[in-house]
């Protein structure tokens, strides 16, 4: 991996780590509660992060292999992604978050400057960063206007 995508690789980790960082302050009567990103509750923004980060990581393994037509729909690829994840608990739900980050590092891990994918990867890591940093600030926001729910030193710490 080049500098470039070294550095990216690293504002997207602070990015994801920061998301992380506030759903511990969720209580589990927040984690279905609708009215983060408009009807979506927080267990459904982890969802649509769910979908892209796989989507890219895909992309970047198989990228002759890949379909992204469903991603020129962005609101049927979101409402997707949040319905494959409905019958998910919270827990599970992070857990998959976890997973699918950890497989896209791996995949960002394997790009170099010389692939003909190099700045699609590139110009989605930015779209991915941009991702995180908005829902950060939509559930920051939002606990501030109804509460997290999580007795301090309570909420569910993900690593």
């Amino acid at each position: 991996m080049d500098i470039d995508l070294t550095k990216l690789e690293a504002e997207l980790s602070k990015a994801y780590a920061d998301f992380i960082r506030v759903t511990t302050q969720l209580g589990p009567g927040k984690f279905y509660q609708p009215g983060v990103s408009g009807d979506w509750s927080p267990k459904d923004v982890v969802s649509h992060l769910i979908g892209w980060d796989t989507a890219l990581q895909e992309f970047i393994t198989d990228p002759d292999g890949f379909n992204p037509n469903p991603l020129y729909d962005v609101d049927m690829f979101n409402a997707k992604s949040v319905s494959e994840r409905q019958h998910q608990s919270w827990e599970e739900t992070v857990d998959e978050l976890q997973s699918s980050y950890k497989d896209l590092q791996k995949a960002i891990s394997g790009v170099a400057r010389e692939m003909k994918i190099y700045d699609r990867v590139k110009g989605w890591m930015k779209g991915r960063k941009a991702d995180y940093e908005l829902h950060t600030m939509q559930i920051e926001e939002w606990i501030a206007q109804n509460g997290g729910g999580a007795k301090e030193g309570t909420g569910q710490i993900i690593e």
